[in-house]
């Protein structure tokens, strides 16, 4: 994991559990390896928090990206970049 995705991860990791935001959720889940058991279990539990197609496109219109026509994968990739940059 590069270093700026690292800092993102801790960042995430010292909230509580329900000040994760939906895009950081996607972010935690699409690192989940990365977690340990113990971070595993509080953060995504055996049921997962699925974010909403609804909720992305919201998000990405905030970001002002595009929003319509864009599949969830799509969108997701797109915030989490936008929000990578707004970090810098």
């Amino acid at each position: 994991m590069d270093e700026k995705s690292k800092k993102r991860l801790d960042n995430i990791l010292k909230k509580e559990k329900d000040a994760v935001t939906p895009v950081e959720f996607v972010f935690l889940h699409s690192r989940s390896s990365y977690l340990t058991p113990e971070e595993h279990e509080y953060f995504l539990g055996s049921e997962k928090k699925e974010t909403s197609y609804q909720e992305l496109q919201k998000k990405a219109k905030e970001l002002g990206l595009k929003y319509v026509g864009v599949s969830k994968d799509q969108l997701s990739a797109a915030i989490s970049k936008a929000e990578n940059a707004k970090t810098r």
